[in-house]
């Protein structure tokens, strides 16, 4: 059961940084994950507010995905 928790843990924090890494690196995901998940496109907003909403939601999923990584690693050893 103990291992279960730990791979899941360890998919999370796998998906958290590969999505921080899309987020800062491409747009055209960017534009995707907003209208997928939020059922819009986000075009109120201008080319600052765009690229600044971006970074803060990349920063924050690299932060949740260190985070589980050190989790792990303070479990694992």
């Amino acid at each position: 059961m103990e291992n279960i928790i730990l791979i899941a843990i360890s998919f999370m924090a796998t998906i958290s940084i590969i999505h921080g890494i899309f987020l800062v690196f491409s747009r055209k995901y960017y534009v995707w994950f907003t209208s997928y998940v939020w059922k819009r496109k986000n075009e109120t907003n201008k080319e600052s507010g765009e690229f600044q909403n971006r970074w803060v939601r990349a920063v924050t999923s690299l932060l949740l995905g260190v985070i589980l990584v050190w989790f792990l690693i303070s479990v694992l050893i």
